[in-house]
């Protein structure tokens, strides 16, 4: 496995250019020819970054958490696709797991938790006991994030605004012509028909 020094000794520069360089330091003054040799040597090489120093170093590790009740559910996909692609856009891969699982092996969990083993926590809360334990859990040694609540806390929240969502939907459907909508409230097993 090629290291850090073995790319810039190919590149013929200092291994604190390198660091800084593919680690994205946009305070480096260097020559474009300079940095599209760096990233040749690494490319030639078939460097790799090794994340446990670089966690060590940074006291991050580049991952963020997402607890979800049910992956296969069609609306968290989307959540999850949209986590995703913003972790990615800040550096941060996304590890995915179940709710219920976590809160099952809390003990785990807590260790994972202040072991360092995420940088945060997304945590999609369907109401339930599972919920609280792990929100308890997380927020008191990572960032947690409550996704699709309306609590004021401690903890921080985000959600759609339902209000607005819904009137963007029949709206919707009143444009393309339709004159009867209906809502089908699934948890209190009520039809409403405007």
């Amino acid at each position: 496995m090629a290291t850090l020094a073995d790319v810039a000794k190919r590149a013929g520069v200092s291994v604190g250019v390198v660091s800084r360089l593919l680690n994205g330091d946009e305070t480096l003054r260097a020559r474009d020819e300079t940095k599209q040799r760096v990233r040749a040597a690494a490319a030639e090489l078939g460097y790799t970054p090794n994340y446990a120093a670089r966690a060590l170093r940074k006291a991050r590790v580049g991952v963020i958490g997402l607890a979800v009740h049910d992956a296969s559910n069609p609306v968290y996909s989307e959540i999850i696709a949209g986590a995703q692609a913003e972790a990615a856009k800040a550096g941060y891969a996304l590890m995915l797991s179940d709710v219920n699982a976590l809160a099952t092996d809390d003990e785990m969990f807590k260790r994972f938790v202040s072991g360092g083993a995420i940088d945060g926590l997304l945590l999609q809360r369907a109401g339930t006991a599972a919920d609280s334990l792990v929100s308890k859990i997380a927020s008191g040694q990572v960032p947690t994030v409550l996704l699709n609540d309306h609590t004021r806390g401690p903890i921080g929240s985000v959600a759609v605004d339902d209000y607005t969502a819904a009137h963007l939907a029949v709206s919707h459907l009143i444009e393309l012509g339709h004159e009867s909508v209906g809502l089908l409230h699934v948890d209190g097993l009520s039809l409403i028909h405007i």
